[in-house]
Order: structure tokens, then C-alpha cells, then sequence
């Protein structure tokens, strides 16, 4: 009698235990709400409107007709349409299952004001290409030059490190390959046309490129313009031929005196490394290759990679203060910037000072300057010492880099490498036995008048300079080589000068008539560029005393100087 009972009690439980899954997955179903709808604007349908329950990720799209259907949580009551170029949208449901909504164009964004040439025009009037990002997306980035702010964020401009120092230049390349051997293109900062040939060759077999924009802080950018085709880079003739990038400081605003301070401080460090073999792996793949290594079978495994790479630490600090009254406005910065190399002797640093002022005399005439001052420091790694780590990692796991050598370090002999090949970067890379350092101090300023001749047409002029003066030091002690054979102490000293002087002169005819319907403008101008390029080069070997630069032999002595005029 218990048996059957017992079937009959779990049978029974099973019937309810099923109907009340039924019945809670019906409570859930009835708890959704489904509701539907048309999206337009004042042309017709709008298809691919992004429509989303909001605080959820419930979402739905609007199909070629611009319909959409979208199921609804009991307790949400809100819907989110969103549109590239339109406002964004909030709708309250209120128990409703049909919503129709007409989106209206975002009139904020197309009348922003991008700068085109010589002038400035709305978003919604462009007709050549033009890409842009503001000061909120390039403060956003831990970045040291304006160049690398355009990573990832502008349609058709690419990117590329040249090597990986930091402070080291940026190749920007805009819709492709342009001319011939030289595809970067035209910066203009504040109205000067910045030319970006300071190269200093402190080597005896390498040149060391120096980028020109890295004295410019990124907190003192307002915005980045890349003008990319034909028809917006036109007014800079055969100079715009790769594109132009107009980059535009901040300025002061009416008001009271604000001060800013921003900030951070980072660590970077190397992804990945390259997986190389043991000791023992090593000495047994050589033995295959008829190379006796046994001796060292056993040894401590050396991390070369390890020791090559370490985690870089970035400081960047920011003061700034503007403010000013309807006459007359300013903006003051100061920035710091210490960033240490991922590897052994690698460094950048920048100090930066920046100004820019705007006066109102009268009705009809406004004057202002834009100054830069900046100073930047690197310590650049050359390509054989990193090339001689990787060797290190993958060829003599076992040679130990510390000895009685030079400066506590490991020489290449018989005994400590046998047969094999090594080379120690750590000496190589060593301050007390060679280091490359190069210094660039920077001046660029425009000074700028305008004056309002009558309603509409406006003349202005402006001056505008850069000056940059680099020194480079590359330096050689007279230690041993890592064979033990004797050494011999070199400087290679260079200082390249350059000075750049733009005057333009513009007419420019503005006038809007009726309600707004018609606009009639203008353009004339004149502009001339001269630039001059000096550089001195000396190399000498056999210093009397390595803490001073007197040599025993002066081997080489150049100098190079280049001189062009531009106006059109």
C-alpha cells in the first residue's frame, strides 16, 4: 500500500511543480509589453534608427520603411531613438503600443565651425572633405605629439610609428600614397606653416628624426582640422598635395580669471615577448648542428628580454589661466611631460609655455598673438642595441651578462660564449659607454591685426615665425669592445638651425542678405614663406678627457645650410 502511495505523491508533485513553471513563464511573457511604430523626418522614413529601451540592451532597428517593433519590460516606460546626424530622442511609453516619431537634424552639430584655409566655415556649407575632432577627444588620450591624437578617429588618415622612442616622429598618411617619396602632409598651427626637416645625423651610419610638433602640449589644442581632397587643400597649392592639418590652440573667453590643473601618470609596459628555448634546448638543437656547447649545460637561464624591456614611467602635468572681458581676452599654460622608454636608454621630455591674447580697440580694429616656447629632451635608443638584445634572447641564453669586464659586465670569449654567439646589450646600451641625446627649443608665434573696413569686408594681416634650434650628442667611450679588443672614444656633435618667416595679407567679403536664405563671399590674399636651414656637423675621436669635448683628431667637419622663398 506505501508503494503506490508514494507514486501517486510524486506524480502529483510533478503535475505541480510543471504547471508552475507554466505558470511563471506565463507571468513573464505577460509581463512584456510589445510596441511598434514609424520613424521619419520632414523628408520621409528613416530606416537603420537605432531604437533602445533605455537603461537596457534591449534594442530594435527600423527596417526600409522605417518601422520598428521592440518588446517591452513591465517596468520600463522609456524609449531611446537615435540617429547619426539627427537629435537624440527620449519618448515616454505611458501604456501606449503604437509610437510614431519624427526626428529633427542635429542643427548643433552642423553648425559647428571648422577651419578651412585661411577662414572658417559651418559644417552644414562644406563641400570638400574635411575631418575634425575637438579638445574634450584629444585630452582623452595619453599622447605626446598632436600627430598621434589622429589615431583612430578620422575616416581615410593612417597612422604609423616610425620607431618606437618615445617623442620619435609620426608618418600620417591622408587617403593613400601621394607623391612620390614624400607623403606627409602640410601642417598649419595657428596660421603658420610648420616645415619638418629638423634632422640630426649623430651617428656615423643613422639619422635620428626629429619631430616638430612634438613641442606642442595636446591640453593646448581646441581642435585638429584634416582637410582632405582637392577642393579643400587648393588654397595651399602643390605644398597641399598629401592633405593639409590645420591644428588651433585655445583662446581665451569672456569672464572671470578660471585656473585649470590636469594630470596623470601612467606605466607603460611590453605586451608579448618571443618564445626562445632553455639552456639545455639550446645546447641539445646545437649539438645537431655540430656545435659543442656542453660546457655550459647547466648554467642559470639568462631573461634577456627580461632585462631588455622594463615598465616605463609617464608623468604629464598641466596649468593653465584664462578668462577676460568683452575687450579684450587671454590664455596662459604651463605642461610638464616626463616620459621614460620601455627600454634600457630610451627618454622624452617637454616643457612647454603657451600664450595667446586677443584685443578689441574700437569697433573696427582687433589685434592678438599666439606663442609657443617649448623645450623637448630625448634619449634615443639605436637600432643595433635592440637588435643586439633580440640576438642575446635567442642565441646565448646561457651567457651571463655580469663579470669582472668593463663595468662589472661579461666580455665574448671562449669562455663565456664558447662557440657561440652573444652579444651583451646591457653594456652596449650602457650611459657610461655610449648614449645619443638630442635637444630641440622651440619659438612659434603669429601676431595677427584685423580691421573691419565696412559691414562685411574685413582686411587682415599677420606675421608669423618659427625658430628651431636642435643639438645632438652621440658619444663613444674608450672601453673595451665585448671582444676585449682595445676602444677608441668618439663625439659626433651636431646643431641644425631653422627659421621660418610666413607674412600673409588677406581681403575677406562676408555678407549674408534677405532672412537668411542667400550669402555672397570673397577671398584675397597674399602669402610669403622664406625659410632658412643651418646646420653645423663635427666628429672627432681620441678625447683628451671624456668629460670634455676635446679631441685628439678632429675625423670629420660639415656644414649645411639651405635657404627658399615661397609666396603666392
Amino acid at each position: 500500500m506505501k508503494k503506490p502511495l508514494s507514486k501517486c505523491f510524486a506524480y502529483n508533485l510533478f503535475v505541480l511543480v510543471f504547471l508552475g513553471v507554466m505558470f511563471l513563464g506565463s507571468a513573464q511573457t505577460y509581463a512584456q509589453t510589445t510596441v511598434a511604430g514609424k520613424v521619419s523626418d520632414d523628408a520621409g522614413v528613416l530606416p537603420g534608427v537605432n531604437v533602445i529601451v533605455e537603461g537596457t540592451t534591449i534594442g530594435s532597428v527600423t527596417d526600409f520603411d522605417g518601422n520598428y517593433s521592440i518588446s517591452v519590460p513591465e517596468n520600463e516606460n522609456v524609449l531611446v531613438f537615435s540617429y547619426i546626424g539627427y537629435t537624440k530622442q527620449s519618448v515616454s511609453i505611458d501604456g501606449r503600443t503604437q509610437i510614431d516619431v519624427t526626428m529633427s537634424e542635429d542643427a548643433q552639430g552642423l553648425s559647428e565651425v571648422v577651419v578651412v584655409g585661411y577662414g572658417t566655415q559651418r559644417k552644414a556649407d562644406l563641400t570638400g572633405s574635411i575631418g575634425s575632432i575637438g579638445a574634450a577627444d584629444i585630452v582623452s588620450k595619453p599622447i605626446t605629439s598632436p600627430d598621434q591624437a589622429l589615431a583612430g578617429t578620422i575616416s581615410g588618415v593612417n597612422i604609423t610609428n616610425r620607431s618606437g622612442d618615445p617623442g620619435s616622429p609620426i608618418s600620417v598618411n591622408i587617403r593613400g600614397v601621394g607623391t612620390p617619396g614624400v607623403n606627409d602632409p602640410l601642417w598649419v598651427i595657428d596660421g603658420v606653416p610648420i616645415v619638418q626637416t629638423t634632422n640630426i645625423t649623430v651617428n656615423t651610419s643613422s639619422t635620428t628624426d626629429s619631430n616638430p610638433l612634438a613641442g606642442l602640449n595636446a591640453n593646448d589644442i581646441e581642435s585638429i582640422d584634416v582637410l582632405k581632397d582637392a577642393a579643400s587643400t587648393a588654397i595651399y597649392g602643390a605644398r597641399a598635395a598629401n592633405g593639409v592639418i590645420i591644428v588651433t590652440t585655445k583662446r581665451g573667453k569672456r569672464g572671470d580669471a578660471r585656473v585649470t590643473y590636469d594630470g596623470y601618470s601612467s606605466f607603460a609596459s611590453i605586451r608579448n615577448t618571443i618564445d626562445v628555448l632553455d639552456v639545455d634546448q639550446y645546447i641539445d638543437v646545437q649539438g645537431q648542428l655540430g656545435t659543442d656547447l656542453s660546457q655550459f649545460r647547466g648554467q642559470p637561464y639568462v631573461d634577456w628580454q627580461d632585462l631588455m624591456f622594463k615598465s616605463g614611467f609617464v608623468q604629464n602635468h598641466n596649468v593653465s589661466v584664462s578668462g577676460g572681458s568683452e575687450k579684450a581676452t587671454y590664455f596662459i599654460s604651463g605642461g610638464y611631460l616626463d616620459q621614460e622608454g620601455i627600454e634600457r636608454a630610451q627618454g622624452f621630455a617637454r616643457y612647454s609655455f603657451k600664450a595667446n591674447s586677443d584685443i578689441q580697440v574700437g569697433d573696427r580694429l582687433k589685434f592678438g598673438e599666439s606663442i609657443l616656447i617649448s623645450q623637448t629632451d630625448r634619449q634615443v635608443q639605436s637600432e643595433p642595441g635592440i637588435f643586439a638584445g633580440f640576438n642575446s634572447a635567442s642565441n646565448a641564453p646561457y651567457y651571463q651578462p655580469y663579470g669582472d669586464g668593463p663595468l662589472g659586465y661579461n666580455l665574448i670569449n671562449q669562455e663565456t660564449v664558447g662557440e657561440g654567439s652573444a652579444t651583451n646589450y646591457l653594456y652596449n646600451t650602457d650611459d657610461r659607454f655610449t648614449t645619443t641625446n638630442i635637444q630641440t627649443r622651440k619659438v612659434l608665434a603669429n601676431f595677427y591685426g584685423e580691421l573691419n573696413i565696412i559691414e562685411g569686408l574685413k582686411a587682415r594681416t599677420s606675421l608669423g615665425v618659427d625658430y628651431n634650434v636642435g643639438v645632438g650628442d652621440y658619444f663613444t667611450s674608450a672601453l673595451p669592445a665585448l671582444n676585449g679588443g682595445a676602444g677608441s672614444s668618439l663625439l659626433v656633435s651636431e646643431r641644425p638651425i631653422e627659421l621660418t618667416l610666413t607674412t600673409a595679407a588677406t581681403l575677406q567679403y562676408d555678407k549674408t542678405f534677405g532672412d537668411g536664405d542667400h550669402n555672397v563671399g570673397a577671398l584675397f590674399g597674399f602669402e610669403q614663406t622664406k625659410f632658412r636651414y643651418d646646420k653645423q656637423r663635427l666628429q672627432g675621436r681620441d678625447l683628451f678627457n671624456e668629460n670634455f669635448a676635446a679631441t685628439g683628431s678632429t675625423v670629420a667637419g660639415a656644414n649645411e645650410a639651405d635657404l627658399w622663398t615661397l609666396q603666392g
